[in-house]
């Protein structure tokens, strides 16, 4: 039994670094492990792979939106819901759909859409 002032054994490591002054507001993890992340200060919907190994993975930019982007979350397997709302002057929110079905991260910078009929 382990004292009441005992640390637990974990294990914290870090997944993916973002560049200085981004406020990451929401996350959602995909089946893959992958995570989309939504950026509020910079308006942008940001990609980061798996990792098999522990090691720091680089995040990829996919979208960015004409206002903050705020939620985000998955409504059926690989399709996401993200908000946008202008709440600087409340004019404006959107609701945006993300398909991802078929979608592939093949490398840096370099994106897929595979078949429906493939295979």
């Amino acid at each position: 039994m382990r004292s009441s002032n005992e640390a637990p054994n974990v294990k914290l490591s870090t997944v993916a670094t973002f560049p200085i002054n981004y406020f990451l507001e929401n996350l959602a993890v995909r089946s893959d492990n992958s995570v989309l992340v939504t950026v509020l200060n910079h308006k942008e919907l940001w990609y980061v792979p798996s990792s098999n190994d522990e090691q720091p993975v680089e995040p990829e930019l996919l979208f960015t939106f004409p206002q903050p982007a705020m939620g985000i979350v998955e409504v059926e397997p690989d399709v996401f819901y993200i908000s946008i709302s202008d709440f600087h002057t409340w004019k404006e929110s959107y609701l945006y759909r993300l398909d991802l079905s078929g979608w592939q991260f093949i490398s840096s910078r370099f994106f897929t859409f595979l078949s429906q009929s493939a295979g």
